[in-house]
């Protein structure tokens, strides 16, 4: 038990690594009648998620956005949390060193901290990807320190609310390989903190506000971003409705070189709710978005029917604008040069229909569909074939998606989770959307074979998919068959081997620039 909460804490580390610190969500509605909006700035999918690590928490219970089952993530609508163990974890730290025949070296150390009223957690991690093909690799490193505290219900002043505090910050140098200069190095930092309070312990109203500042810097290019969001939600509950207002603000500073940039965007969205018997809820309300002189205003509607404790429909409608900033989108395609210091998608029309099923903590299935129009949608292209991608905003683009997802964990037979998507991405005139791949799948599979050995293998799919809108240049057909091995010598050593791209493939996350080969690391994990 111990091994499996360290681990966990661990996979939160690599997953930070990935991450620009502002936590990536795009388009996700509440979904709960005293839930909050998402409270970081919409950001767009990773390219390639890292490989979970053998029995940790996110391989038992994959996260989710904490909003309850948002059909426009096209994500699996589970629950985000899955209550396996009742121990508390007596653990207070795991160290992890390893080394791999492409990445070289990794490490981790995390640390955390119980108490009666709250936790911190703190990690450092790092890792040195080789040179693989000439110029390739990166090298990437960063920590994180977060608490989260919790007023007692018995208090005498704000009783039951919670109080979260977090600061992290990440860096990573790579060069642009596959360009006509590739030994152009860019090196990305990024500095992030957040401080959050929210209560929903109150019968009449709840509330919540949530700050959260971003420093970025692109330092071989002279460019430098700052961000500031605020995020903050009023509920009122009555007996069968209420009324609740999300809303956000952000204030961006950037400059590049002798140039600068401010501007700021506000989203608002008050809605009414109601619930006309205990399966049914509805919503109802607009979306009001402003970003500088552009602004909009736009309908909202939402529908959740429950036919049965395990099954529910799931409905929302939800036009509006995200904002994008320069340093956000390259936290997504970090082969991007500079276009304009923040971009716009105007989402016309955005349509989710979900269903779930899930049977207690056991098992659950998911399905569902987005219909998505929208004008001066982002897109990356390398037009000039220099390997350096521009981005540009496409009119008249529509996105369709399905996608069916799968949740097991009945104990002794192991745990699994998939989900599969399917999507037609394209303009009116019949014109390709870039890096949108028609199909793509990701599996994951773990069990304990033995009390001493742990398993896990996964396979990851993307196929169908361009790089540039005729639709000439096609990415080819991305195949990752991992696996991972997890050795217990003692309560407190234990050794993990990682299997990455087992097929030893040619995958690209963009074009030209291609992914690790066929990797081993092996790894040596102390907790205590």
């Amino acid at each position: 038990m111990k091994k499996l909460i360290l681990i966990s804490l661990f996979v939160t580390g690599n997953f930070f690594a990935q991450s620009n610190p502002g936590n990536q969500s795009i388009e996700l509605p509440d979904f709960v009648i005293t839930g909050v909006q998402s409270v970081n700035i919409p950001f767009i999918e990773k390219n390639q998620p890292k490989m979970i690590t053998v029995l940790s928490k996110e391989f038992f219970t994959p996260k989710f956005n904490p909003e309850d089952f948002s059909p426009t993530d096209i994500s699996n609508p589970l629950k985000d949390e899955i209550t396996l163990y009742n121990e508390k974890p007596r653990t207070s730290g795991i160290l992890k060193l390893g080394a791999g025949l492409e990445t070289l070296p990794v490490g981790s150390l995390n640390m955390g901290w119980n108490f009666d009223n709250g936790f911190i957690n703190a990690n450092l991690f790092g890792y040195n990807e080789n040179e693989y093909v000439e110029n390739a690799g990166e090298n990437v490193s960063g920590g994180k320190i977060s608490s989260e505290f919790f007023v007692n219900t018995q208090s005498s002043f704000l009783p039951g609310s919670r109080i979260s505090a977090d600061i992290g910050f990440d860096q990573n140098t790579f060069k642009f390989f596959a360009s006509t200069s590739p030994q152009l190095e860019r090196r990305i930092r990024n500095l992030s903190a957040n401080i959050g309070f929210e209560n929903k312990y109150y019968d009449l109203f709840n509330f919540g506000l949530n700050i959260n500042p971003i420093k970025s810097e692109l330092e071989n290019e002279s460019y430098d971003e700052t961000l500031l969001n605020l995020n903050g939600f009023l509920t009122l509950k009555f007996r069968s409705f209420g009324i609740q207002l999300d809303a956000r603000y952000i204030s961006q500073s950037s400059n590049l070189s002798s140039f600068s940039h401010e501007g700021s965007f506000i989203s608002a969205k008050p809605f009414i709710y109601f619930s006309p018997t205990n399966s049914i809820l509805l919503k109802v309300g607009v979306n009001y978005n402003k970003a500088d002189t552009t602004d909009s205003f736009s309908p909202y509607a939402f529908m959740k029917i429950s036919f049965t404790n395990e099954l529910e429909l799931i409905a929302d409608y939800s036009p509006r604008m995200e904002y994008l900033s320069y340093a956000q989108i390259v936290g997504s395609n970090q082969y991007l040069g500079f276009g304009e210091y923040f971009h716009l998608n105007e989402i016309d029309a955005d349509i989710n229909i979900a269903l779930k099923y899930e049977f207690e903590t056991y098992f659950g299935f998911s399905g569902g569909i987005n219909l998505k129009k929208a004008d001066n949608y982002l897109v990356f292209q390398d037009t000039d074939y220099n390997g350096i991608f521009e981005m540009g905003g496409i009119n008249d683009a529509s996105i369709f998606t399905g996608f069916i997802s799968a949740m097991f964990n009945p104990g002794p037979m192991g745990r699994f989770y998939g989900e599969l998507k399917f999507s037609k991405a394209e303009t009116g005139g019949g014109l390709k959307l870039p890096y949108h791949p028609n199909l793509s799948l990701n599996a994951t599979y773990g069990n304990n074979i033995a009390g001493f050995l742990g398993l896990s293998v996964g396979y990851e799919l993307k196929t169908g998919m361009y790089g540039d809108l005729i639709g000439l240049d096609e990415i080819p057909a991305y195949h990752n068959f991992y696996t991972e091995l997890d050795f217990n010598i003692t309560k407190q050593f234990s050794i993990v081997a990682e299997f990455n791209n087992l097929l030893n493939r040619e995958n690209y996350s963009f074009y030209n620039y291609q992914k690790k080969p066929f990797d081993v690391i092996g790894s040596i994990i102390y907790t205590w």
